[in-house]
């Protein structure tokens, strides 16, 4: 983590985010057997941004794609 990302200066709208509006999250994708292939880094919103955030109803696949 950088040393300077919470200067007591700036004025940052959260302090867990940083002003991201979101945090970094590890994953790990798997091959078919399970073994783990590659670690990759997913962007999880943080709850600075509730108000905004909607709830979408129907198929995920339908919705994603």
């Amino acid at each position: 983590m950088e040393e300077d990302l919470y200067d007591e200066d700036e004025d940052t709208p959260c302090y867990s985010c940083a002003g991201r509006e979101f945090n970094y999250v590890q994953g790990m994708l798997a091959d078919e057997e399970g073994e783990p292939v590659e670690v990759i880094y997913l962007r999880l919103p943080c709850g600075c941004t509730a108000d905004r955030m909607r709830v979408i109803l129907g198929d995920l696949i339908k919705v994603a794609g």
